[in-house]
């Protein structure tokens, strides 16, 4: 550096002045916030974060509407054929004191069964296949295995026990005794009597309702059905019938009782809602037995008088013809299965075999004489 003569002078650059005192910072008081500005455009979306812990599932949504049905799967195997129908029928000889078995397929006798002494009333349990015979004579019921065909065990009862039906139901047996005026009820399951009832005068035939557990009794004497409970085992009603009433079938598909008049020459027929008679029907000299088809709603009526087997319209209470059998028909039978009806005709000591569809005589079945009674297994 020059001075202004042109000489050069030298700087002393470590020459320091006078130091001023220190300033001491002051703060200016910060003025009122201004109004925020307009948002700025939104930056672009961050990662996403960590999934959080599920929540508590929600109520369960409406149900929605019902898709279309899905095509048909294929159609699977065939079972197995089932066992085929017994098909027999037994004739109750009480001269020969036997028992007839005839085949429902070829209407021929398979067998026979020595049973006691005068056999009369004839039933069979088809649930058990056991079979039960009242033997007067033995003052018993007797108990036959309907697969052997053999006696398993009789059963002792009191005198006069004249006529039997089988409660499928409740497996109890019923068995009138005409001269002590009641009923004996048996197990089935143990053989043994489990009570009586007394009834009307001279009970004779009886049927039973499974499905109301309901049983009537025909009381010969006093003209006078029998009704009694199967739940208590006592009557309670009695209705009034024709003369010597003999005779008892019953449908449960209708709750229908039908009672064989023998000196009316007509059939009773009870309501089983009201156990009031609705109507009778003339059926011909002296009927006897009966018989309910439940497949086809008619009733068959034997006759002790004539050759005819009477037949009665569930549906409208008529009578609807006879069918000329040959000979005087005592106990008569309806398979529902086959539609085909027998008769015992003791005048020639048959069975007329009658079928339901044209209520002709198809065959007959030589079998004893004076055969007193008639069942099914179908």
């Amino acid at each position: 550096m020059r001075d202004g003569s042109g000489e050069h002078i030298t700087n002393n650059y470590q020459l320091i002045g006078p130091t001023f005192p220190p300033v001491q910072p002051f703060t200016f008081p910060w003025g009122p916030t201004g109004s925020t500005g307009e948002t700025g455009s939104t930056g672009e979306t961050g990662p996403t974060g960590i999934t959080g812990i599920t929540g508590e599932t929600g109520p369960t949504g409406s149900t929605g509407p019902t898709g279309s049905t899905g095509i048909t799967g294929i159609t699977g195997p065939t079972g197995s054929t089932g066992g085929a129908s017994p098909n027999l029928i037994y004739v109750l000889d009480n001269i020969e004191d036997s028992i007839y078995i005839i085949s429902g397929a070829t209407n021929t006798v398979i067998g026979n069964i020595p049973v006691g002494n005068s056999p009369e009333g004839i039933a069979i349990n088809l649930l058990t296949n056991l079979i039960y015979i009242c033997d007067v004579g033995a003052a018993a019921v007797i108990v036959i295995n309907g697969v052997t065909n053999t006696i398993i065990t009789s059963i002792p009862v009191d005198l006069g026990s004249f006529r039997v039906t089988v409660n499928q139901s409740t497996n109890l047996i019923y068995v009138t005794h005409i001269g002590l005026n009641k009923v004996t009820v048996i197990s089935g399951a143990t053989n043994t009597v489990v009570t009586t009832i007394p009834v009307g005068d001279q009970p004779l035939g009886l049927g039973v309702n499974p499905n109301t557990n309901i049983i009537y009794v025909a009381n010969r004497a006093d003209n006078t059905v029998s009704v009694i409970d199967g739940i208590s085992q006592t009557v309670i009603t009695t209705i009034p019938v024709g003369t010597d009433p003999i005779g008892v079938a019953v449908n449960p598909l209708i709750n229908r009782i039908y009672v064989s008049n023998e000196n009316d020459d007509n059939v009773s027929i009870i309501d089983g809602n009201t156990n009031t008679v609705i109507t009778t029907v003339s059926v011909g000299g002296t009927p006897q037995a009966l018989a309910v088809n439940t497949s086809t709603n008619l009733v068959y009526v034997s006759q002790a008088s004539d050759f005819n087997l009477y037949v009665i319209n569930g549906a409208t209470n008529n009578a609807i013809g006879g069918i000329n059998i040959g000979g005087v028909t005592t106990g008569v039978a309806a398979n529902p299965i086959t539609n085909t009806v027998y008769a015992i005709d003791t005048s020639n000591d048959t069975v007329a075999v009658i079928n339901g569809f044209s209520q002709t005589v198809v065959a007959t079945i030589p079998v004893g004489a004076q055969s007193a009674g008639i069942i099914i297994n179908p």
